[in-house]
């Protein structure tokens, strides 16, 4: 739990919204679905996920990604917009937490920290 909240933590100081930035450049469903495929095939990977569970993240992900761009096109000042990004982010961990087997769900959190730390030495 403190290293989700710690997770958190990191994510609202941080400020990076690469993600939603990738998927505004060019067609944006197009861009969800290659962000979409491309991460569902790395967690796979990363996770050993069977068939039910790669389906279900692979839903979880693209309703995510879909919001993100929404939350980005909505054209809110960056207060509300890190908030309800925020949000969002906590819904899809939680959300992965009840498809993920408690080992693979640790290794899940690592992944977001390890990313989390790739775009803060970015900055």
């Amino acid at each position: 739990m403190k290293r989700i909240l710690l997770l958190f933590t990191i994510m609202i100081f941080s400020c990076q919204f690469s993600v939603a930035q990738d998927l505004l450049q060019g067609d944006p469903k197009k861009g969800v679905e290659e962000n979409v495929n491309r991460y569902t095939e790395y967690l796979k990977k990363e996770l050993v996920l069977n068939t039910k569970q790669e389906n279900i993240v692979e839903s979880n992900l693209t309703e995510f990604y879909m919001n993100i761009r929404d939350l980005k096109q909505a054209n809110m000042n960056k207060k509300d917009f890190n908030r309800r990004f925020v949000v969002l982010k906590e819904n899809n961990i939680n959300r992965m937490r009840n498809v993920l087997t408690k080992p693979q769900f640790d290794k899940y959190i690592t992944i977001l920290e390890k990313e989390q730390e790739k775009l803060n030495k970015k900055k």
